[in-house]
C-alpha cells in the first residue's frame, strides 16, 4: 500500500474508534483461551496464529469490538487457520457483539455452516468467508443483515447455493462467490435473477457450475444492476449434458457463444473470464457491446481465437490481461498493441504462445494516452 494511502487510512481508522483499543493473535503464545482485556477490546487481528483455541462464551466477553479478524490477511493459499476446542464457539457470536462491523474467517477450514448467530450481527458491513474449504452452507438469517455492504464466499468449493434471502441485503455492493449451478439440498436458493434488486451492487463474481440453459433463463433481471462496474465469470467446468436433453457438446458451446450479454454494459469498467469453456468468443465480447471497458482479463479455457481485429477498435481499453491461452489456433499479432487498444496503458501476456509481442516477457507499461 502507498504510504499515502496507508497514512490516511490509518488516519480514517483512528477516527472510527477502531484502534483504540486493539490485540493481535499470534502463534508465539498460541492464543489459549484469546487475548486479555476482551471487554475493552475493540479491534483484534490474527497476524500468524494457524491454531486457535477459544474456548465457549470468549465472544460474549467482547462487547465493544468493531473488527474481528480471526482468520488470514495474507492472500498465499497454504496459510490456513484451524480453531481446535471449538464447540458452539460461532454460535457464540451473537452474544453482545451488536458493534460488529467486520468479520473474517478467511481460510478458517473448520467453519462448515455459517450459524443462525451470525443474523444478531446487526451492524455488520464487511463478511470475509473466502477460502473457507469445508463451509457447506449459510444461514437463512443472513437477510437480517440490513447493513451488509460487502460479503465474500469465494474459493468456497463445498458451498453450491446462496440463500434466497441473500437479494434482501438491499446495500450490499461487493459480492464475490455467487455460485450459478444446480443443488440437491434445498429448492430456495439465489437464482441470478435474484441479484437484479441488488440496485447498489458494484462489483460481482460468479461461479457457473451449471449448464447454459440456467444462464439463459436467468438473466433478463440483471440489467437492473445500472451499478455494475466490475464483473468477473468463471466457468467451474465445462456446461454439463442434462441426461432427458441428449444435446450434444458441440450445440451446448454454440449455444453459449450465441448467448446475448445480460448484464448492462453502460457502466461496465472491468470484465474477468475465467476458463471460457467455448472454441469461440461469445458474440457479446466485441467492442459495440462492450465498449466502455478499461479492464479486460481473459485467463484459461478452451478459445482458439481471441475477438482482436485490426477493424474493431476497443477506444477506451487501457489494461489487458491475456494468461493460460494454449488452446489458441489462429495467431494474434500484439507487437504494436495501440492499434487496436489506442489507450492501452498495460498489457500482460502470459503462457499465450499464439500471441506476438514485442517483449521477452509479456509485460508492457505505458504513459497515459493522450
Amino acid at each position: 500500500m502507498h504510504p499515502t494511502i496507508h497514512q490516511h487510512v490509518t488516519a480514517h481508522a483512528k477516527q472510527q474508534g477502531y484502534f483504540d483499543s486493539h490485540s493481535c493473535l499470534t502463534k508465539k503464545n498460541d492464543n489459549e483461551g484469546g487475548p486479555s482485556r476482551e471487554s475493552e477490546l475493540k479491534t483484534l487481528l490474527n497476524l500468524d496464529a494457524r491454531y486457535l483455541k477459544l474456548g465457549k462464551g470468549w465472544f460474549s466477553r467482547m462487547e465493544k469490538v468493531r473488527v474481528l479478524q480471526l482468520g488470514r490477511w495474507q492472500s498465499c493459499p497454504k496459510q490456513h487457520i484451524e480453531m481446535t476446542d471449538n464447540t458452539g464457539l460461532l454460535e457464540d457470536l451473537k452474544q453482545k457483539l451488536k458493534n460488529l462491523r467486520y468479520l473474517s474467517l478467511k481460510g478458517v477450514s473448520d467453519v462448515i455452516k455459517l450459524p443462525d448467530g451470525v443474523g444478531d450481527l446487526v451492524n455488520l458491513i464487511i463478511l470475509d468467508l473466502r477460502a473457507c474449504h469445508n463451509l457447506e452452507s449459510l444461514t437463512t438469517r443472513i437477510a437480517l443483515l440490513k447493513k451488509l455492504t460487502h460479503l465474500d464466499v469465494s474459493e468456497c468449493y463445498l458451498l453450491d447455493n446462496i440463500p434466497e434471502e441473500l437479494a434482501q441485503l438491499s446495500e450490499l455492493q461487493v459480492l464475490k462467490g455467487f455460485i450459478l449451478g444446480q443443488t440437491q439440498r434445498t429448492k430456495h436458493f439465489c437464482k441470478l435473477s435474484d441479484l437484479g434488486k441488488l440496485k447498489k451492487l458494484r462489483k460481482l463474481s460468479i461461479n457457473i457450475t451449471t449448464n447454459v440453459n440456467a444462464w439463459l433463463s436467468q438473466g433478463e433481471e440483471l440489467r437492473q444492476l445500472s451499478s455494475l462496474c466490475s464483473l468477473t465469470i468463471t466457468w467451474a467446468r465445462l456446461p454439463s449434458k442434462q441426461k432427458e436433453e441428449k444435446v450434444s457438446d458441440e450445440k451446448v458451446s454454440d449455444d453459449l457463444t450465441m448467448v446475448s450479454f445480460p448484464f448492462p454494459e453502460k457502466n461496465l469498467e472491468k470484465l474477468d473470464l475465467r476458463c471460457l469453456p467455448t472454441e469461440h468468443p461469445p458474440k457479446w465480447l466485441e467492442p459495440n457491446t462492450l465498449g466502455g471497458l478499461k479492464k479486460l482479463y481473459i485467463r484459461g479455457g478452451q478459445l482458439k481465437r481471441l475477438p482482436f481485429k485490426p477493424e474493431t477498435t476497443w477506444v477506451k481499453l487501457e489494461v489487458l490481461r491475456l494468461k493460460c491461452l494454449k488452446k489458441l489456433e489462429e495467431d494474434i499479432d500484439l507487437s504494436e498493441p495501440r492499434k487496436v487498444f489506442p489507450k492501452l496503458i498495460y498489457l500482460e501476456v502470459f503462457q499465450c504462445d499464439k500471441v506476438k509481442t514485442s517483449s521477452k516477457d509479456g509485460v508492457w507499461g505505458f504513459g497515459k494516452a493522450n
